[in-house]
């Protein structure tokens, strides 16, 4: 009944959980296509082919001028459960809504019934069982008082005169800091911002970090009603919305400009390594469960609804066959982690993954560590081996080495 709620609990009780003994790197080559899957591999993007994408980059978004709309208090403090509530509900609004409209189409029919079942409640069990018979309640709202919490709305106008809107929420210690803070940007998976993204928020600004939370949509952000040559404009919105939260940060917060990671877990994942390679102000990035390869992950994922978008859209757009919607995805998104990697001479990274995923495909999350260089060997890559879900729940009892990441390559 109270799934958020309790995933929330034992997300801050993670923040004091013991380490986890290191275990052996496990035999992995996805080099291999998987069985009926597209798979193909995108070319590195340099020359004048990457000069053309990022002047339209700028064009359309990195150099638009922007305005502070509002920067309102929204200070967390006993009031975080009763939102956590709130949250719950509306997360389940959601669920059902989804729900409802898979059941419309013959490749989700099948899944619909169990859709939510088998998405929340294994994890439930696990989040509950961690958290039984925890003494850590008392710091855990300690710590929640000593966190401000703001939440930034920043207007802008698009390339075509049309108003857009950039929203983040910003949590910092409340305590003044003698020097500049460090800067967390998370980026939330997609059926929007998690109670997992708010617990990682309150443990950073406790540390002492500038953490902020960018608001992208949620489950509107993949709608099946949004066009595949659409894409192409929200992830590039993704790219500006973040340069204009770092502009925010540098002008109006006391920022060390020099030490920014991003992270995100799942669709935040995707969307935090593409970020990464686009934008060189960020000097570090960690992401859990994400991928590269965008078209290739998109037609083979199993996730809900990158079916339900998938099915949607090849019907509407008259795309007969996967290898079609594969070639409209190759189109429609250019930004391409594995394609633009080589730009960060020096890359700062960390990656947790899993080789028993099919909704974010294990291969392609395979794909992301590999454009970095990174490996289980080299101490910047931690797979686990269960399904998307199970996973990314897994991982929260085991960020001893994440929170070791981020301290190190960002805290002076």
């Amino acid at each position: 009944m109270r799934h958020l709620q309790i995933f929330f609990l034992v997300f801050l009780f993670t923040f004091y959980s013991s380490g986890v003994s290191a275990k052996k790197c496990p035999e992995l080559n996805f080099r291999l296509c998987p069985k009926k899957a597209i798979c193909k591999r995108p070319l590195k993007l340099e020359g004048k082919k990457l000069e053309q994408l990022m002047n339209e980059l700028k064009k359309t978004q990195l150099d638009l001028p922007w305005s502070v709309k509002s920067a309102s208090d929204f200070t967390i403090e006993t009031k975080t459960f009763e939102s956590m509530r709130k949250l719950d509900k509306l997360f389940k609004k959601a669920m059902k809504n989804i729900n409802k409209e898979m059941k419309k189409y013959s490749v989700t029919k099948k899944v619909s019934k169990k859709f939510t079942e088998a998405s929340f409640k294994m994890s439930e069990k696990l989040a509950f069982d961690s958290w039984s018979g925890s003494k850590n309640s008392k710091k855990v709202m300690k710590e929640i008082k000593g966190v401000k919490k703001i939440r930034v709305r920043l207007s802008y106008r698009k390339s075509k005169g049309k108003k857009g809107t950039t929203k983040f929420y910003l949590y910092h210690l409340k305590k003044k800091s003698p020097k500049p803070r460090p800067v967390l940007i998370i980026m939330p998976p997609v059926y929007g911002i998690s109670p997992f993204d708010i617990g990682m928020a309150i443990e950073y600004a406790s540390f002492g970090f500038q953490v902020a939370v960018l608001e992208l949509g949620g489950v509107k952000f993949v709608s099946p009603f949004n066009e595949i040559s659409k894409l192409k404009e929200s992830m590039a919105g993704v790219i500006g919305d973040t340069h204009r939260a770092i502009q925010y940060l540098k002008k109006h917060r006391d920022i060390d400009r020099d030490n920014i990671g991003i992270f995100g877990f799942s669709l935040g994942g995707l969307l935090s390594s593409m970020v990464y390679v686009l934008n060189d102000e960020i000097k570090a990035l960690a992401s859990a469960m994400g991928g590269a390869n965008f078209p290739e992950l998109f037609t083979n994922s199993e996730q809900a609804m990158a079916k339900l978008y998938r099915s949607f859209r090849m019907d509407k757009e008259n795309l007969r066959t996967r290898m079609e919607y594969f070639k409209a995805l190759e189109r429609a998104l250019p930004y391409e982690p594995i394609s633009l990697a080589h730009r960060r001479k020096e890359s700062h990274v960390y990656f947790v993954a899993s080789f028993g995923d099919t909704l974010v495909p294990s291969k392609n999350q395979w794909d992301l560590t590999q454009a970095f260089d990174a490996s289980c060997e080299k101490g910047n890559v931690r797979w686990e081996k269960d399904q998307h879900l199970i996973a990314i729940v897994k991982d929260l009892l085991k960020r001893d080495q994440l929170r070791t990441f981020f301290i190190n390559k960002l805290m002076k």
